[in-house]
């Protein structure tokens, strides 16, 4: 599947460097470990697909890979069953290899925007009222650590 766009790259730099840019602080830093920036994208293909699909920002199906690491494979499935339909999630995937011991963190996915909610693009929508809905859906379905 080619993905029609990306919402944003990840900008490499400090935040330091992000007010040299803009000094009125209108931006949002979060630090990215070391895992695959990856879209989940549950479209209209999904009803011919028992899985949300889930893209790296190249457009590869990183679907089977992300299924097979066990410990975010129910919260993948389950995230499945509860989103509403033609949603698109940005995110990153921290795998088992990422999870050195030098960071001392689990297998898990982050979740940072929905550029995609219910077949609505919301990305004109300001980007705190699209991580609300991100945190407020995960609250309302008591998520695991296993996606934040």
């Amino acid at each position: 599947m080619k993905i029609p766009f990306y919402p944003d790259k990840p900008l490499l730099s400090s935040a330091e460097r992000l007010t040299d840019w803009d000094s009125s602080d209108n931006y949002i830093l979060q630090q990215k470990v070391d895992g695959w920036r990856i879209l989940l994208v549950d479209d209209y293909a999904s009803a011919w697909h028992e899985d949300l699909r889930i893209f790296t920002r190249l457009g590869k199906d990183y679907t089977k890979e992300v299924r097979e690491d066990l410990e975010v494979r129910n919260e993948i499935q389950r995230l499945k069953t509860l989103l509403p339909p033609r949603t698109v999630l940005d995110g990153e995937w921290l795998s088992r290899r990422a999870c050195s011991k030098d960071y001392n963190l689990a297998p898990k996915i982050y979740l940072f925007d929905a550029p995609i909610w219910n077949g609505e693009k919301l990305l004109n929508t300001p980007y705190l009222d699209r991580w609300n809905i991100i945190t407020e859906f995960l609250k309302r379905n008591n998520f695991s650590n296993s996606i934040t």
